[in-house]
């Protein structure tokens, strides 16, 4: 994914403070499983994993695929 194309999907500000970049994200953002594993660095089956063990729920779908609050995606993967 290119950093544009991520950029425009997460919507975020990105400002700079003296000696580091501070990148504040829509946290309620609903995305599909492997772009929630892309944006946060785990593989799309981890995601999964996350769902079936009831770490993870999803908020909606879109189709068949589940979608996910990027906020949850990013606490579960916070606490493994």
């Amino acid at each position: 994914m290119t950093e544009a194309r991520r950029s425009a999907l997460l919507r975020f500000y990105r400002f700079t403070l003296p000696g580091r970049t501070v990148v504040r994200v829509n946290l309620d953002l609903h995305v599909p499983a492997h772009l929630a594993a892309e944006l946060v660095g785990v593989s799309r089956q981890l995601v999964n994993y996350w769902r079936r063990e009831g770490k993870l729920t999803p908020v909606g779908h879109k189709g068949r695929q589940p979608l996910y609050r990027l906020g949850d995606v990013l606490r579960v993967e916070a606490t493994t």
